[in-house]
């Protein structure tokens, strides 16, 4: 299973290797860190 904090720390990492929003066009260098998880 995924844990959440796995997930944040790859997208902190895909932000800090993106300072400048060229590859993941964003409209700050990184946001809040939410995450949900839903079973359906």
């Amino acid at each position: 299973m995924i844990r959440t904090e796995d997930v944040m720390t790859r997208v902190r990492e895909a932000e800090s290797g993106d300072p400048h929003g060229s590859r993941w066009p964003r409209y700050k260098r990184s946001d809040d860190a939410t995450a949900a998880f839903c079973l359906l």
